[in-house]
């Protein structure tokens, strides 16, 4: 089971329970209007790391080690991998407490998924709550829910590419059609 940051004054026992997510999201440098996905030019080139980047870039203060099998990045079509994001849930009280944070891989369909490259984002530790979600980019703006998200095991789709999807801030995502984009 992938490893999250635990809140150490969180009930749950780190061991025996954790919390999946299932979320969308779309990066605006990578989307392509006509297909409505991401293309996966970086995979293509091999130029998408075997170990997630966010613990060597200061902004994001994460020292998480997660690593995909180079197999992983063998998947074509809508499931093949775009890139590494940074997915973390913060306090459902105060947004401004991140409580868990996990280096995930998105799809060229927009589904964040764990390092298997299939599996709903996996949060060791984190039990079943609202919390507010937000997902960074080392190149693009990040986006956070607008208000705490109750999660369930993936009972419920977090889709940041939907217009629909409330954000926290003014214009948080670029629009593109019918999607919702990060920022480039």
């Amino acid at each position: 089971v992938p490893t999250g940051i635990s809140n150490p004054l969180d009930p749950c026992d780190p061991v025996s329970c954790g919390l999946s997510l299932t979320a969308k999201v779309f990066l605006g440098g990578a989307y392509d209007e006509l297909t409505g996905m991401m293309h996966d030019s970086l995979r293509n080139k091999n130029l998408i790391p075997l170990n997630q980047p966010y613990n060597t870039l200061t902004d994001y203060n994460y020292n998480g080690t997660e690593s995909v099998n180079a197999t992983v990045f063998a998947t074509t079509g809508a499931n093949a991998i775009v890139d590494w994001v940074l997915v973390e849930l913060h306090d459902k009280n105060n947004p401004a407490t991140v409580l868990y944070k996990r280096a995930a891989l998105v799809q060229r369909d927009g589904d964040i998924v764990d390092t298997d490259g299939s599996s709903p984002l996996f949060f060791s530790g984190a039990a079943v709550n609202s919390y507010y979600v937000s997902v960074k980019h080392r190149n693009h703006l990040g986006v956070m829910s607008a208000a705490p998200v109750a999660i369930a095991n993936g009972m419920n789709t977090l889709d940041f590419s939907a217009p629909s999807t409330l954000t926290w801030g003014t214009e948080a995502r670029a629009i593109s059609g019918t999607k919702a984009l990060l920022w480039t």
